[in-house]
């Protein structure tokens, strides 16, 4: 994971997968950050290398897509963590193993997400 520096952490935890898709095909893990009261693209994204799991992940104030830069985060947050079989984050397939966690206050850590 990414050194958080002097960057507030959104949300850091770690990621695992269910012991029931320990056989997958991916190029990229995807963690993302979104405002659980407005669909759309996510305000912060991190990629990483897909494994060994478990792994540690953060997401800080340094993520945040330049789109979403002028915008104040909600103090609610949704974190959602993907596998990517062909490493596009803007591809997505009912196969590919992810997990979400909504209504993270932000600057939580210690969360765990598990890959189903």
């Amino acid at each position: 994971p990414k050194p958080a520096g002097n960057s507030p952490v959104l949300a850091k935890g770690t990621i695992d997968i269910d012991p029931g898709r320990a056989t997958f095909k991916a190029m990229q893990l995807f963690v993302n950050i979104s405002d659980p009261a407005m669909p759309g693209p996510p305000l912060a994204a991190v990629k990483l290398p897909p494994g060994p799991f478990p792994m540690e992940f953060v997401v800080t104030q340094a993520d945040v897509i330049p789109m979403a830069a002028g915008r104040p985060l909600p103090a609610q947050l949704l974190v959602k963590a993907r596998l990517d079989d062909d490493g596009n984050a803007f591809t997505r397939s009912d196969t590919d193993p992810q997990a979400e966690l909504s209504g993270v206050a932000k600057g939580t850590e210690g969360l765990t997400l598990t890959l189903q």
